[in-house]
């Protein structure tokens, strides 16, 4: 059975999310099995795979995955159904049965799913991504953006001298600090300590005026190549990575 692929509801505050995390799956996909979901022999290969391992939740999630690439969302949820039987506490399975459930219109069941996975691992941003899809589409707006938020700040963020070439720090970004460091060219972070925003240099005037913002092959973490007008640490040194290790 052949079922239409009613996209989901975006919200904009996950808009920019979306690509680098969709991007990220792409590439772990093609490393891990050598090719990508949507390639036309997808549907054979991922065949082949699950024959020679029919009870393993991986494989199992894996065919899920080209099946609802390719449209086919009830035979997907049928084998991310069959991967919870062996793995019941596979956190990439309940996240990939709640949006295919929130897809078809039961954000109610699909809402209990991305919350099971995000209990079951928190630190996946795909999972808090879901889960905020999911929060969203039953209209719990203030939980769908703390999803969203808790998925960006997994994201590290490297400050490199982009003169010298020196590594400078090394913060983190939410989802604000990512457009206030786009909108202003000014490096912007997240505390996670002080569970806020910090834009450095705002106080010392050591600010880092941004030149270049590149993602990792992986899409989960940031390079910003900057012009320092200071000292990067807080110790006054040039950069926080000034602690040699002996050995």
């Amino acid at each position: 059975m052949t079922t239409t692929r009613q996209p989901l509801r975006i919200p904009r505050t996950a808009a920019a999310l979306r690509l680098p995390l969709w991007q990220r799956g792409q590439t772990r996909m093609r490393e891990r099995w050598g090719f990508d979901l949507n390639t036309p022999d997808a549907r054979d290969r991922v065949q082949q795979l699950v024959a020679a391992n029919p009870s393993d939740a991986d494989m199992l999630l894996l065919r899920a995955s080209v099946l609802a690439t390719q449209g086919d969302n009830h035979g997907a949820e049928l084998e991310v159904r069959r991967a919870l039987e062996f793995q019941p506490n596979l956190a990439r399975a309940h996240t990939t049965l709640a949006t295919l459930l929130v897809q078809r219109g039961e954000q109610d069941e699909g809402l209990r799913e991305a919350r099971r996975a995000a209990e079951l691992d928190a630190n996946d941003p795909t999972v808090q991504y879901n889960l905020g899809l999911a929060e969203f589409a039953a209209g719990n707006r203030s939980a769908a953006n703390q999803a969203f938020d808790a998925a960006w700040k997994q994201l590290p963020a490297i400050a490199q001298d982009a003169t010298t070439n020196a590594v400078l720090t090394l913060a983190y970004m939410n989802r604000e600090a990512w457009e206030a460091t786009l909108r202003t060219r000014r490096a912007t972070f997240w505390s996670r300590s002080r569970q806020q925003l910090w834009e450095k240099g705002a106080t010392s005037g050591n600010t880092m005026h941004v030149r270049a913002v590149r993602l990792d092959c992986d899409r989960d973490a940031v390079l910003l190549l900057v012009d320092p007008a200071g000292p990067a640490c807080h110790t006054g040194s040039m950069t926080c990575f000034f602690e040699e290790v002996p050995g």
